[in-house]
């Protein structure tokens, strides 16, 4: 944190902001992953929906958590990352539920095997592409959380 800043309050809050957020940039390159799925299976309009919904979700929690609105403890900046790891908690676990049912894990071992010798070739290249892309959007996201702090 002394890179971007040497304010020691802003140092203490941004490091009391990322020890939370964290979690939250490998549960993003996983809904990553979903969604790049997704993109390349041709349900552009599902995944933009559960991302639009996620946008909103953040916002709510931010709300709640932040100035401790419904009855929940004001949290300040703790509330604002704890926000952030419960929508994209949720954008993960959504977008697991769609794709998982419609992707190889649940058609069997025996239905896969017969997949086509193209289709077997082409999978980890797809997969890496998509790995690749949710780690380098969980770095993007953690390089834009530290110049938050700026």
């Amino acid at each position: 944190m002394r890179f971007f800043t040497n304010k020691s309050e802003l140092i203490r809050m941004g490091s009391e902001y990322l020890r939370f957020v964290g979690i939250s940039y490998l549960l993003s390159a996983v809904s990553q992953v979903y969604l790049t799925f997704m993109k390349n299976c041709n349900a552009v309009n599902l995944s933009t929906i559960i991302s639009s919904m996620t946008v909103v979700l953040n916002i709510v929690f931010n709300a709640v958590f932040i100035f401790g609105l419904f009855g929940a403890a004001a949290m300040g900046i703790r509330g604002a990352a704890l926000a952030t790891l419960l929508a994209t908690a949720i954008q993960m676990n959504w977008y697991g539920a769609v794709v998982l049912p419609c992707t190889a894990l649940s058609w069997g071992i025996w239905e896969t095997m017969r997949w086509q010798q193209t289709a077997l070739h082409t999978f980890p290249k797809i997969l890496w592409c998509a790995c690749a892309t949710g780690l380098a959007f969980a770095v993007m996201r953690l390089r834009c959380g530290a110049l938050q702090f700026l």
